[in-house]
């Protein structure tokens, strides 16, 4: 059974070789709304082969990864090893809402 849905608010990020792209949905059947993210990265462009991921999240799943997310870019050990990749001028990300 498919359910309709209505799209609240869609974000996308991209630099150079990846894509991101975060939906979140309300079901029309008023069921729990939720949040799509996909991901695409070119590996290699001569031979164009490019990955690809869908995932769907509940509400409560996306704001648990959102902590976590924030307590690991906290934690010394994570914080030495990502900073140098942190220039997200290097990677000339745009964000679209």
């Amino acid at each position: 059974m498919n359910v309709k849905t209505k799209p609240i608010v869609l974000y996308k990020a991209k630099t150079k070789n990846r894509r991101i792209r975060i939906l979140f949905l309300e079901p029309m059947d008023n069921s729990e709304p939720v949040f799509i993210v996909s991901t695409k990265r070119l590996l290699n462009f001569e031979n164009r082969q490019i990955t690809k991921t869908e995932t769907v999240y509940t509400i409560e799943t996306f704001t648990m990864l959102k902590d976590l997310f924030a307590d690991i870019y906290d934690f010394p050990i994570v914080a030495k090893k990502i900073n140098p990749y942190l220039g997200f001028e290097k990677w000339d990300l745009k964000i679209y809402k």
